[in-house]
């Protein structure tokens, strides 16, 4: 972490906006730049005082949500103490962040990545609570509107989600009303870091409408199964997909017969992170 982060340090000490640089990058490749924004992520949830990952809110209880470990989860419940979105001073820190991001920079389209991890309010979410996130995900709606009239090009706004909508919903993220009344222009539904192989698209269109872009999602995992990788003295739990071409188009043409409108790639990065072949 110390070689990866000293990388952004040496940026920030010359003066270079890495955010602002990748979207230079994807111009100067003809490729239209978006930005995803993780709404609750919790890498630092084993030091939620001291990690450098957190956000300062974070450090305070209060802030964090007590209900949302299901009992039979296994493993360390703190890894489900996130933001309470409940809470206004939440709502407040992530849209000015999302402003920020939206108006400053040079991006055609926003990702509300509500994967790693899946929380949002306590469940169940009551009827007061989910009409109070829909409210504040169209309040982010007008942004990329008024962003769209700035630049006289749309500027897309959608989410990346697990595919199960009702238990979404008992978190306060009501997707299908957000779907259907034209409030995301976009869905990537996936599973944590692993890639699903038969993830219902067909079934999730039904439940969205026919308003929204559905996108298959290859995350860089391609399933437990533990692989030795030849070559290297290295044993991990999962194969990366992103190493494999056959994978890679096995999967995305199973996402694309069940209806997907396109595929979105995500973690590849691991992969060349570890230097694993192919």
């Amino acid at each position: 972490s110390v070689a990866f982060f000293n990388r952004y340090l040496d940026l920030v000490e010359a003066g270079v906006d890495w955010l602002a640089e990748t979207s230079v990058a994807c111009r100067r490749h003809g490729v239209a730049p978006w930005v995803s924004i993780r709404m609750n992520d919790l890498h630092g949830h084993k030091n939620f005082t001291g990690s450098f990952f957190n956000h300062p809110l974070l450090r305070d209880p209060a802030i964090r949500l007590r209900h949302s470990r299901y009992p039979s989860m296994a493993g360390d419940p703190t890894y489900r103490e996130g933001l309470n979105y409940e809470r206004p001073e939440v709502r407040a820190m992530m849209f000015a962040q999302i402003r920020e991001v939206v108006e400053d920079y040079d991006f055609e389209g926003l990702e509300l990545d509500w994967w790693r991890n899946p929380l949002c309010c306590e469940p169940e979410a009551t009827a007061a609570t989910i009409a109070m996130m829909n409210d504040w995900f169209r309040e982010i709606r007008a942004l990329t509107e008024w962003r769209a009239a700035r630049t006289g090009r749309p500027f897309y706004l959608g989410m990346r989600l697990p595919a199960r909508l009702t238990t979404l919903r008992a978190i306060g993220i009501d997707v299908a009303t957000l779907a259907r009344e034209g409030t995301l222009d976009f869905l990537a539904p996936s599973a944590f870091w692993r890639t699903a192989w038969d993830l219902p698209h067909d079934e999730l269109r039904h439940e969205v409408g026919d308003g929204p872009a559905i996108f298959g999602v290859i995350e860089d995992g391609v399933n437990a199964l533990a692989t030795v990788a030849p070559g290297i003295p290295m044993t991990r739990e999962i194969r990366l997909i992103s190493a494999s071409v056959e994978h890679l188009r096995a999967n995305a043409a199973g996402k694309l017969v069940l209806g997907a409108d396109g595929i979105e790639w995500f973690n590849f990065y691991c992969t060349d992170q570890t230097r694993i072949p192919g």
